[in-house]
């Protein structure tokens, strides 16, 4: 029975560092001082920068990491741990980045572009975050697998920042689901 509680107590302490994710966000307006060059669209009004973070217990190296609009594949990227990664998405749409590894339960994020209409049509928002590795097949096989359909977190317009920020409350009740359904 001991055995069993220290197997949780690890599988939670796990689900805790690769289901959450670091952000920060920065506002860049092109009339003014634009740090970031290559924009591939003038519609685009998000570029997502971010690491791919690698755990003590990785067993493998490379991801594939998926940019999904409307159920297609919009742009494909093969990721090694601990490397950097960027996707320029429009506006006015859900998009999901879907990161998926050999022997691994794919883990999706989602991002809503919709915007308030008082938004600066000449702005382009930047998102920071680090993306954690996805949970094995195995550690999948303790857990209610329909939780785990669901995106770990979804980030959206937040006029009161005027940035993109990811919803805390979903984030925190899909981690509350997680560790209720551990078999």
């Amino acid at each position: 029975m001991k055995t069993i509680n220290k197997i949780k107590q690890g599988l939670a302490l796990s689900f805790i560092l690769l289901f959450t994710s670091s952000y920060s966000y920065t506002t860049i307006d092109f009339n003014t001082n634009n740090p970031i060059k290559g924009v591939a669209s003038e519609k685009a009004c998000l570029v997502i920068k971010g690491k791919f973070l690698k755990s003590n217990k990785s067993v493998i190296n490379t991801y594939t990491m998926a940019l999904i609009q409307e159920n297609t594949v919009v742009e494909t990227k093969v990721i090694k741990c601990g490397s950097s990664f960027q996707f320029k998405i429009r506006k006015g749409n859900w998009w999901t980045i879907k990161i998926m590894g050999e022997g691994c339960i794919p883990k999706l994020y989602s991002i809503n572009t919709n915007l308030p209409k008082e938004a600066d049509a000449d702005m382009i928002y930047l998102l920071n975050f680090s993306a954690s590795e996805p949970i094995s097949e195995f550690e999948s096989s303790l857990m209610d697998n329909e939780i785990l359909d669901f995106p770990v977190a979804i980030f959206q317009f937040d006029e009161k920042l005027d940035a993109f920020s990811y919803n805390e409350e979903y984030t925190a009740n899909i981690m509350k689901k997680l560790f209720e359904n551990i078999k």
